[in-house]
């Protein structure tokens, strides 16, 4: 009735307000029939929703088409463009590494804190074990070369779940994209406006996911009563998450400030030793690590 039978120069559609209103029993909250009708107008085909009035069409939606361009698309394009997001959401940051392919590709002998973002690949790692085996041999190498700076490092961690909702995420708009740049001509008026939207929520979604997806940061740490000089500790960054895709100064600062410190006086104690880093009494150098002496300067105006 609300689709197919308004009268001339009446506005077809119902308005959401009064969806929601028919909808709505006693006893049922509001917000899972505004989480219901939100799903419906992004899966179904034939349902279109215009200046928040909602109706069916004989003639398909923008999710049709955007299930069609999905094909288009391959995994490299889609990690590309996850990957120039990250990028751009950490430009001018000192001390972020972007998806090395190799430990070759993390410098050595950097003289401040580095925090290398892994590739989504390290979050299948089937347990923490396998993790610290893959993580040793980044810390101890630098491609062919031994690494000299290994107290400079620290590894951010992609989650499992949210990297894979980046991937459709980010395959998803670049369908939207794509339609908007090939078939802008072929769509209606309120087509264009609600594709504009939807690239626009889109892009800010995986903006804040490319951020939100690293929860965990591996650091190197001296470890006690042990046949290794360290041993990994593992920072979860949930609590520290700020709703601000730029805080602190950017990206970095969420994980090179979750890690704490050496005791300043064991610092001290490897300032003055005449071993220092490539020396031959490596491994008693190893065991204390001079983040003190790495720490940018702006990382103290962070909040965790």
């Amino acid at each position: 009735m609300y689709s197919f039978g308004a009268r001339e120069g009446e506005e077809r559609g119902i308005a959401e307000v009064d969806l929601l209103q028919a909808a709505a029993v006693p006893g049922l909250d509001r917000m899972p029939l505004v989480s219901a009708l939100n799903d419906l107008k992004n899966e179904l085909l034939y349902l279109h929703h215009t200046g928040r009035r909602y109706r069916f069409e004989t003639q398909a939606n923008l999710n049709k088409l955007i299930d069609e361009a999905l094909k288009n698309f391959t995994a490299d394009d889609v990690m590309a463009r996850i990957k120039s997001t990250l990028e751009t959401e950490l430009a001018g940051v000192r001390g972020a590494v972007v998806w090395p392919i190799d430990s070759d590709r993390v410098n050595d002998r950097v003289p401040m804190l580095q925090v290398v973002y892994l590739p989504f690949e390290w979050s299948e790692a089937s347990n923490r074990s396998e993790l610290d085996t893959k993580l040793m041999h980044w810390l101890e190498f630098c491609g062919s070369s031994r690494r000299e700076y290994k107290n400079g490092l620290a590894f951010a961690i992609p989650n499992y779940s949210g990297a894979d909702s980046l991937r459709s995420a980010a395959r998803e708009l670049l369908a939207m994209e794509s339609i908007k740049r090939e078939q802008r001509k072929h769509l209606a008026a309120e087509q264009v406006q609600e594709l504009d939207e939807r690239i626009r929520a889109s892009t800010e979604r995986i903006k804040r996911g490319v951020v939100a997806v690293y929860d965990q940061t591996a650091v190197p740490e001296p470890a006690q009563n042990s046949g290794t000089p360290y041993k990994w500790r593992y920072l979860e960054l949930q609590s520290q998450r700020s709703t601000a895709p730029r805080a602190c100064d950017g990206c970095v600062d969420r994980h090179l400030s979750a890690v704490r410190p050496c005791h300043t006086g064991e610092a001290d104690r490897a300032r003055r030793s005449p071993t220092g880093p490539g020396s031959g009494d490596r491994a008693d150098h190893e065991r204390v690590l001079l983040v003190p002496q790495l720490r940018p300067p702006h990382l103290g105006r962070c909040r965790a």
